[in-house]
């Protein structure tokens, strides 16, 4: 199974070109500048993985966690394109997520069984079959699988609630956005209108509450509060993390850019930077991502650039 490009990263690249060489740079063009040069290196970085990739049918075949091996694929694929939109990687990991949704959906009986379907997966799932196949596309999200994904989300948390628990909350946010990417927006201000607590993820709460409740034109500014950091590649969840990987993603970082971090704590969210990113385009600027892809992707690593 893929894993997200910093593990990658960090396990394999030598000593000399590890993260304290992954310096950090407040301008996210600098920053995933610097990224793409040891995602991209000949000899340890994607290149190498990419030759030891399984193929679609083997990959499916051997998961136990559908969600995970299409959004590893969708974010390598995002990863890159935050590089160089025109690498041949972005074409290979975005329809390889595409394929894997395809393969994954021939197996609908491993629900419940060989896949589990209580912790959110299944959302999630549907989640990042909305998102690879939009993209594969160049084409508008489905609205009908983004609010089952975001259904299959409030399912799950209806059951499993505790004010300590930053996976179910996190969860119960991620719902909310696809209700918003749906175009469901009254929903998902009902949503938040809720008595449950969120102690472990409250910025992130009072942030989402807050970007409903603006007026249109102030929307933009108050959802870069959070996009403006998200976007950045160094910005990783810390809450949960070991103390020897809170140390090697702060290598180089600022300590007020860390504590701000720790602050928007949230579960690990590999489809967060690619969802804020069409949030931002298509519900915040009221803009379709048909046609567009390019241009909604480059507001994650070059504000302001527009591809053609």
């Amino acid at each position: 199974m893929l894993k997200t490009l910093w593990s990658k990263l960090f396990k394999a690249t030598p000593s000399d070109a590890g993260p304290r060489a992954l310096k950090f740079a407040a301008d996210p063009a600098k920053a995933w500048a610097l990224f793409g040069e040891h995602m991209l290196n000949e000899q340890h970085g994607l290149p190498v993985s990419v030759q030891r990739l399984d193929s679609v049918q083997s990959q499916a075949a051997a998961t136990y966690e559908p969600d995970g091996t299409v959004t590893h694929a969708l974010q390598t694929a995002l990863e890159v394109a935050c590089v160089d939109y025109r690498h041949p990687y972005v074409a290979l990991f975005r329809e390889r997520s595409a394929a894997l949704v395809r393969e994954l959906d021939r197996h609908p009986e491993h629900w419940g069984q060989r896949w589990r379907d209580g912790s959110g997966q299944r959302g999630r799932h549907l989640e990042a079959k909305a998102l690879a196949e939009a993209w594969q596309g160049d084409d508008e999200l489905d609205g009908d699988l983004l609010r089952q994904a975001a259904d299959d989300m409030f399912r799950v948390t209806a059951d499993q609630w505790h004010g300590h628990e930053q996976m179910q909350q996190s969860l119960y946010l991620n719902g909310v956005q696809c209700l918003l990417l749906a175009g469901a927006a009254d929903e998902a201000v009902a949503r938040l209108k809720t008595r449950r607590r969120f102690g472990r993820t409250q910025r992130y709460f009072d942030w989402m509450r807050d970007i409903l409740a603006a007026p249109a034109q102030e929307r933009l500014r108050r959802f870069d509060v959070l996009f403006d950091l998200a976007r950045h590649p160094r910005f990783s969840p810390l809450e949960g993390e070991s103390a020897q990987r809170i140390e090697e993603l702060s290598q180089g970082v600022p300590a007020e850019f860390t504590e701000i971090r720790k602050q928007w704590s949230y579960f690990g969210d590999s489809c967060m930077h690619l969802r804020l990113a069409l949030l931002r385009w298509c519900w915040v600027q009221g803009r379709s991502s048909r046609g567009c892809w390019p241009q909604v992707i480059a507001q994650i690593s070059r504000p302001g650039d527009r591809p053609a």
